[in-house]
């Protein structure tokens, strides 16, 4: 409140000093404007020449490091585009690639970035569409594009892939997969024949343009096509680093050339293989001759849930009753969904009265969702219609106390199928029935 007061009266006494007849505060204020004049001035005339400056600056730089990268891949023809003086990008040669370095000015957030492209002059596929996983392929999916599942999980959850199916998984090795991952980190695609990257910061430094146009290049030169595409598939079922990839490109060789000699030697090949799901892949694409060696494998809690059903699928009847409840049990314990599906499919069809306790213990296990335990439901309403008329120790619907209409053996020599009511309130049908029975 006191310093208040002091500089209200420091300003009263102010208004009244004057230099030389004229008011302090006039010289200060006018002392104030001819600066602002001045700096004005300098911003008018001076500021452009300062731009001009910067311009040429950022240009030589950007000459510099673009140079640098088309040394460092050995460009070769290279060409300089320039507008007003201010470099625009290099193109040359890589082969019989042709490539661009582009400085873009687009992304105010980041600076001017600078747009890699290689064109890939036919020897890339026009038809594959390989970009990072977003908003877009999600639309895309949404609107009912087929993507191609590698079975390399990171690179599936980084990578959308679209195209010619058996192109793209004889494309798709470990190295190619591997550059494909850092393109898209680099907000690259592959689209149209071309091979697209970009660096979001300004070009001053040679090294991240080097390495994204060394990465683009690489891309591109790992995207021409084989010459035998099945057998480059069947390599990979052979190789390749991941058990997800082998297995797919095995499934796909099975399914879409299947009389391929290659395909049958390296099918037969895989039964003998060590991972336990190229054996099963194998032996369902074998049909009965494989049909042994699957009744030894759908059983194993080591093998991949999935392929377990498929294998549970494939073997159908050829499955017995007792097998499938051993592994309905044992898929409820370690809560393998896809396996207890697979068995509750299968037992909805062909299943006696001995499946009914086992399905009833799945609906009331933790280890199900309420769509699995409608399936169960719906298998053992199944096997009750089948069973209409038949002996003692078959299904009934028990109703007493709190198991009212539910499913159970029934103990009785009637053996027959009834909805019971509680007593005193059964239909004379039900009455007729049982005393016929009797």
């Amino acid at each position: 409140m006191m310093a208040t007061l002091a500089s209200f009266q420091f300003c009263s006494v102010l208004r009244f000093v004057t230099y030389e007849g004229t008011p302090v505060w006039e010289l200060a204020l006018s002392f104030v404007f001819v600066c602002a004049v001045a700096l004005a001035i300098i911003l008018v005339f001076v500021g452009p020449i300062f731009a001009v400056i910067h311009v040429v600056k950022t240009s030589k730089e950007a000459l510099r490091t673009y140079r640098a990268a088309a040394a460092h891949v050995g460009l070769t023809q290279t060409v300089e585009r320039r507008s007003l003086g201010d470099i625009r990008a290099i193109e040359g040669l890589a082969g019989s690639f042709r490539v661009s370095i582009l400085r873009d000015g687009r992304d105010y957030r980041h600076g001017r970035r600078t747009l890699i492209t290689v064109a890939g002059n036919g020897q890339i596929p026009p038809r594959l569409n390989l970009r990072a996983e977003g908003l877009g392929p999600r639309i895309d999916k949404a609107l009912g594009d087929r993507e191609v599942v590698i079975g390399d999980t990171g690179f599936d959850s980084e990578v959308y892939a679209r195209g010619p199916e058996d192109v793209l998984r004889a494309l798709c090795d470990a190295r190619t997969r591997s550059l494909l991952r850092a393109l898209v980190r680099l907000n690259g695609v592959v689209a149209g024949g071309n091979v697209r990257a970009t660096t979001r910061k300004a070009p001053r430094n040679a090294e991240p343009v080097s390495a994204a146009l060394e990465t683009a290049l690489d891309t591109a030169r790992c995207l021409a096509p084989p010459e035998n595409v099945v057998e480059r598939i069947a390599a990979l079922v052979r190789s390749d680093p991941e058990r997800g990839v082998r297995e797919q490109c095995l499934m796909y060789l099975a399914r879409a050339h299947r009389e391929h000699p290659a395909v049958l030697a390296v099918i037969h090949e895989a039964l003998t293989m060590p991972i336990p799901e190229l054996r099963v892949r194998a032996a369902i694409a074998l049909g009965a001759e494989g049909r042994d060696a699957l009744l030894g494998l759908v059983g194993s809690s080591e093998l991949d849930a999935e392929c377990a059903a498929d294998g549970i699928r494939a073997l159908g009847e050829a499955l017995s009753e007792a097998r499938d409840i051993e592994i309905l049990e044992e898929a409820l314990r370690l809560s393998r969904r896809p396996v207890v599906q697979a068995v509750i499919e299968a037992l909805g069809p062909r299943g006696s009265a001995s499946a009914v306790a086992p399905l009833r213990a799945a609906i009331e296990s933790p280890a199900l969702d309420s769509a699995l335990r409608r399936q169960a439901e719906q298998a053992i309403a199944r096997i009750q219609s089948r069973l209409e008329g038949a002996e003692a120790g078959q299904v009934s619907i028990a109703d007493a106390q709190a198991d009212a209409g539910q499913l159970s053996l029934a103990d009785s020599a009637a053996g027959r199928l009834s909805l019971d009511q509680p007593p005193g309130e059964r239909s004379s049908a039900s009455t007729t029935r049982a005393t016929e029975t009797g």
